[in-house]
């Protein structure tokens, strides 16, 4: 969960996980280890990575959903998400919301095919 979530915000701010470590101190074959091993930083560590991104320590962990990075606006760093996500990144956001929200994401998305179909069909 946390190397995800890593990983993501690196994407998202056009960076690479091993040059973020060695921005805070740390040798820049420590991404790899978290990746491997699936281990989770030290506390301090954790806290360095969630200043340097904007986040929260929770929101590294997964614990918390609604803390977008502060670097960036919202929508921007959703949409950047959105284009450039594969589909782990994808299947890591979705087992972070709880079932009701699957749920919404699901029936908005059906909304939105919806309505660019009917988009689709007028523009014709």
């Amino acid at each position: 969960m946390f190397y995800a979530t890593f990983e993501t915000l690196c994407k998202a701010n056009k960076t690479s996980p091993s040059a973020v470590c060695i921005e805070i101190g740390l040798s820049k074959t420590t991404a790899s280890y978290w990746k491997r091993s699936e281990n989770i930083p030290k506390r301090e560590t954790l806290e360095k990575i969630a200043q340097r991104f904007g986040v929260t320590v929770d929101y590294l962990l997964g614990r918390e959903t609604q803390n977008a990075p502060a670097n960036q606006g919202e929508s921007e760093f959703i949409e950047s998400i959105a284009i450039k996500a594969d589909a782990k990144t994808w299947n890591d956001l979705l087992n972070r919301l709880s079932r009701e929200n699957k749920i919404k994401l699901f029936e908005h998305a059906q909304l939105l095919l919806q309505v660019q179909d009917l988009t689709d069909q007028g523009g014709r």
